[in-house]
């Protein structure tokens, strides 16, 4: 876990960041300025401002993170994530957006989000509790559906929570969270025929 300052000016009335940075294999719980509370998962980066300043409580996510975000009717909270902008006003939900994936997952434990897209044709999605935005990078289509959860906020327990995905979906999430490379079985007999 690694936690840098990116002010480089003592400029007391503009915004001051700090960027946390969790490992593979790590994880790691803060509670930001405006008491809300962020749990961030393995190889993620999280910036945020020392001290929310301004009408709105911005962050910038890459990777995965839960969020429970404290209630303020009159400062929305902001998770910029790839290719989409989160606005709340106090919820729970989970955000999944490493770079070496296809897609920005947004999923709704309580309360309501809207889900925004920064480009194309920047459609709005607003989540109610048990739903969830997929975001395609490639094309920048977002889509809304129904779901159970528990399947994308398990991590945050220390649990694993595997339903019909493929295995190299499932050897990618062990790999940030054990810090090890997986091979897959074909790799290792192309190699070997290699060798021969």
């Amino acid at each position: 876990m690694c936690i840098r300052d990116s002010n480089k000016t003592s400029d007391s009335k503009k915004q001051k960041y700090n960027s946390l940075k969790t490992p593979r294999g790590g994880e790691f719980f803060i509670t930001l300025s405006d008491s809300t509370k962020v749990w961030l998962n393995a190889e993620s980066e999280l910036k945020y401002p020392l001290v929310f300043l301004g009408d709105k409580r911005t962050v910038e996510l890459k990777g995965e993170a839960f969020f429970e975000v404290a209630p303020n009717q009159n400062i929305p909270f902001q998770v910029v994530s790839g290719d989409q902008i989160i606005e709340v006003l106090g919820t729970s939900f989970n955000v999944s957006s490493y770079q070496d994936e296809a897609e920005v997952i947004t999923t709704l434990i309580e309360g309501k989000v809207k889900v925004n897209q920064k480009f194309g044709d920047k459609k709005s999605i607003i989540l109610s509790p048990n739903e969830q935005s997929i975001l395609n990078k490639e094309t920048l289509k977002i889509e809304s559906f129904k779901i159970d959860p528990a399947h994308f906020t398990s991590w945050k327990s220390g649990k694993f929570y595997f339903r019909q995905q493929k295995l190299k979906d499932i050897t990618k999430v062990l790999s940030r969270w054990y810090d090890v490379e997986t091979v897959s079985y074909t790799h290792l007999r192309a190699h070997e025929t290699s060798l021969h």
